[in-house]
């Protein structure tokens, strides 16, 4: 449950029905490269973010602390690069989480 609360977040913060973006998630069936990309926002903590991308993105600590610093910074950043078939569940589990991304 803690885990769960932790990657979900708080519920003070918006909810994933609030977030309005134009950056949608697209079904790629194909096998084609493509990376990854975590935008940043005003409401998800830096524990959040770094915490979501441990879990679905399987980094280590201070990777995913890395990239969260540059998200903040530079307002995106690409956190993975592999076939865009197998970016596509972990860009939508992301997104589910209320932190937004797309496939590039």
């Amino acid at each position: 449950k803690l885990l769960k609360f932790i990657i979900m977040g708080n519920t003070n913060l918006k909810t994933k029905k609030d977030i309005k973006t134009k950056h949608k998630v697209k079904n790629y069936n194909d096998d084609s490269d493509g990376e990854l990309i975590v935008f940043n926002d005003d409401f998800n903590t830096f524990v959040k973010v770094i915490t979501t991308l441990m879990v679905f993105c399987n980094l280590d600590a201070e990777t995913a602390e890395r990239y969260t610093i540059k998200i903040h910074n530079e307002g995106e950043c690409s956190v993975l690069k592999d076939k865009k078939s197998k970016l596509f569940p972990i860009c939508e589990n992301i997104n589910e989480s209320g932190i937004l991304a797309e496939i590039r």
